[in-house]
């Protein structure tokens, strides 16, 4: 069998935890005899062809998609969330050629035009996009004047359509017509795709709420690479040593990065701590926040940022902490990162929200704390700074973590599913979801 993955950006030119999955995974299906081909948009036009982990990567011009798609006819297009290079065109062009066709989402984006699916930035919504009530939230989280919100939401969508284009203006118009795209779009993918994978739950349940059908959507939880599993150790802190509290993630105000740094500088001067910081940035935003968060820190000596270590950084940093903060200040359908502390039995303290709530059980082995409250994210520290005991209990209770040998038999499990004569029903398939 032979599988076709297709994501809009990729290794080396990008490092995120889609691209982990999409490299891990295919490098585990190729154990299992599938063999795999990562396909991404070539953006200057010239096709080239490399390999990472071992897999071949084509970089195809997405105008010439369908041709490459013709000439090297895999049994299954499997694409990795979607953008206007890589998108509804390259699931319709394996869908012509009766190639049978699954989408992952990765995203909150593909049910929110913020990408965070927290309604005005401040609490979870449930997805349901609602075309008022997704342009109310869209103006408020720009600074919008509630009662300026209320009152351009309502304007009906031929009319909002019509003054997007006023310059200088129309964006603030374009609230209504940007939920109504996205809600065609999510549609127009299910009816093109055999079958839509989340990688959390609440994405499902999102997918759900907008009524796509529950015979299209399955939930397939993600694993951590095998290699993480197999070097992973578990070191316990010393006594009277400093709390050693770690952040791996983007340079961005939606890590929550600048929110974790203003807790533990409330701390008591009595409370010793050391926060390392595992950053990946990824262009101009994340150099202006970067500038902001070394001016929060200000030169305090226990705050050590690290900005685009190799992978190898990764395995020391998670060697030398004692608990993993995740701050996110939206909904996450990971992280990996989570994944990858319980892999080294490290706690973790994160935002109750999204897929960290699937992932962290609050006072077992982990806690969970409101998003936004600074005040909480304190007295956690506190807390588990003055009680090793505490540190201890969370970290014996981190159960045995998913692998992604494990998501790559229950992938394909799926893709033989879709390419048996006749195809089985969904009741008939088994796809173990933890």
């Amino acid at each position: 069998m032979k599988v076709a993955l297709g994501i809009p950006w990729y290794f080396p030119t990008s490092v995120g935890g889609m691209e982990w999955y999409v490299a891990t995974l295919s490098e585990e299906l190729q154990k299992l005899n599938i063999s795999c081909v990562v396909v991404v948009p070539e953006m200057n036009g010239k096709a080239a062809t490399s390999s990472h982990r071992n897999v071949r990567v084509e970089h195809i011009n997405t105008e010439k998609f369908g041709e490459w798609l013709t000439a090297e006819r895999p049994d299954v297009y499997h694409q990795h969330d979607w953008s206007l290079n890589c998108g509804l065109s390259h699931l319709r062009a394996a869908k012509e050629l009766g190639i049978p066709t699954i989408t992952t989402l990765h995203l909150a984006k593909v049910v929110c035009r913020l990408g965070t699916m927290m309604y005005e930035s401040k609490s979870q919504c449930d997805g349901r996009i609602v075309e008022q009530r997704c342009a109310q939230c869209f103006l408020k989280s720009r600074g919008i004047p509630p009662w300026i919100a209320d009152a351009v939401s309502k304007i009906p969508v031929r009319m909002s359509a019509g003054l997007t284009n006023v310059p200088g203006i129309g964006p603030f118009f374009s609230g209504r017509v940007g939920a109504k795209d996205i809600f065609q779009s999510l549609k127009s993918a299910a009816e093109t795709v055999d079958r839509i994978v989340t990688v959390s739950e609440w994405l499902k349940e999102a997918l759900l709420i907008n009524g796509i059908a529950p015979s299209k959507v399955l939930w397939i939880r993600s694993g951590v690479d095998p290699e993480v599993k197999s070097i992973a150790t578990s070191a316990a802190r010393t006594a009277g040593h400093p709390l050693r509290i770690g952040f791996l993630g983007r340079a961005s105000p939606a890590k929550g990065l600048h929110l974790l740094i203003s807790s533990l500088l409330r701390l008591p001067n009595n409370i010793e701590f050391s926060l390392q910081g595992l950053l990946v940035s990824d262009g101009p935003a994340s150099n202006k926040y970067l500038q902001r968060i070394r001016k929060q820190i200000g030169g305090h000596p226990h705050f050590r940022l690290m900005i685009d270590r190799p992978r190898s950084a990764v395995h020391e940093f998670f060697n030398n902490i004692d608990v993993l903060a995740i701050p996110s200040q939206l909904m996450e359908t990971g992280p990996l990162v989570a994944l990858e502390a319980n892999a080294w039995k490290v706690p973790i303290v994160g935002s109750n929200l999204g897929g960290l709530r699937e992932i962290v059980r609050h006072q077992i082995d982990g806690l969970l704390l409101a998003h936004d409250d600074i005040d909480a994210w304190t007295d956690a520290f506190h807390r588990l700074a003055q009680d090793p005991a505490l540190l201890r209990q969370l970290k014996g209770n981190i159960p045995a973590v998913r692998s992604m040998q494990e998501t790559a038999r229950d992938m394909m499990d799926l893709y033989r599913q879709l390419t048996e004569k006749p195809p089985l029903s969904i009741a008939a398939m088994r796809v173990v979801a933890r």
